[in-house]
């Protein structure tokens, strides 16, 4: 037998059916929309980008550290020639003058990707051994050169 919860039950099921079709239907005119919107570049031959008619909203989160590889530079900038850049020392420096924040593994992580980066394309003389870590190396002028090969010569 049927009772009334029976036909609550069935007609809400209709109703999101019909709620999902109404959903796929405006998906599609949505692509043809967008696609519509390509088609004069197209036909001009030019290339094809997405127009966006909707921004979704952005995920808001709080970002810290937003000149966090330009604080690295600064600080190797500032320090001397020679001597061993060590990491953990320098996330606390930029920790109490630049108000660092976050989770220490991921500052250091993140910290050592740049000095990589830095070291591998020779920004501010810096270079990288094994053993000894990252260092500040005077970079060689004119002058040096030529007096080395003056020295080996004679």
């Amino acid at each position: 037998m049927v009772t009334a919860v029976d036909h609550i039950e069935n007609l809400r099921k209709q109703l999101l059916d019909r709620k999902r079709s109404k959903e796929l239907e405006l998906e599609e005119i949505n692509e043809m929309i967008r696609v519509l919107g390509q088609a004069p570049r197209v036909l001009k031959g030019e290339p094809a980008r997405e127009i966006h008619q909707e921004r979704l909203p952005e995920k808001s989160s709080e970002r810290y550290n937003l000149t966090f590889a330009k604080d690295i530079a600064d600080y190797v900038a500032s320090y001397p020639y020679g001597d061993a850049i060590k990491i953990n020392p320098m996330l606390d420096t930029l920790r109490k003058e630049k108000g660092l924040k976050g989770k220490p593994k991921s500052l250091y992580a993140y910290a050592s990707q740049v000095l990589k980066r830095m070291s591998e394309r020779g920004e501010l003389g810096l270079k990288h051994e094994d053993g000894v870590g990252y260092f500040r190396a005077r970079p060689k002028s004119e002058t040096d050169r030529t007096d080395s090969t003056l020295v080996h010569t004679a």
